[in-house]
């Protein structure tokens, strides 16, 4: 993947919609706010929200809201894929095996406390038609099995993968 830039991610924006036109204000802000961000997350998210909008012009906060999911959705891959390396790597025992995935699954559910009661029954709705598993959602994440938090978070990064990509 090549390193995005600011200068070709506002040039992206400006591509995308072009018939705006921007304030001396609105530009100051959007170029504040969004500069020293991951560039290649803000590529996506411009994308993600092309695609997700129709409006004429884009709101900064659907950008925000998009990297945002963006820079979620990288964190619990990366957790998940230096839980895998670190166990193929070290082809450790057992008792180190479940301590790795138990960081893991502690790291999900983190993300998963986070996440509103309403989006947490969306998953569940989605987590029980899929795989018949019933996940109870009055009940904190802390107290589910380690299944149960591993489908809700991979039905809530499918979900929002769907979400980016149209």
């Amino acid at each position: 993947m090549s390193e995005e830039t600011w200068d070709r991610n506002k040039q992206r924006i400006n591509d995308l919609w072009p018939e705006v036109s921007w304030t001396p204000t609105e530009k100051q802000l959007w170029h504040d706010t969004l500069h020293d961000v991951n560039q290649n997350w803000l590529n996506d998210a411009i994308l993600a929200t092309a695609k997700s909008y129709s409006s004429s012009k884009p709101q900064l906060k659907w950008i925000l809201k998009a990297i945002d999911r963006i820079k979620k959705k990288e964190e619990s891959d990366a957790a998940y894929r230096q839980a895998k390396t670190e166990i193929k790597e070290k082809q450790i025992s057992d008792a180190e095996a479940m301590e790795v995935m138990n960081r893991a699954n502690q790291e999900m559910i983190g993300k998963l406390v986070s996440f509103s009661p309403d989006h947490l029954r969306h998953l569940a709705k989605k987590v029980q038609l899929v795989l018949g598993l019933q996940v109870d959602v009055e009940q904190p994440p802390q107290t589910w099995s380690r299944t149960a938090v591993g489908c809700m978070m991979a039905a809530h990064n499918r979900l929002e993968k769907s979400d980016t990509t149209g």
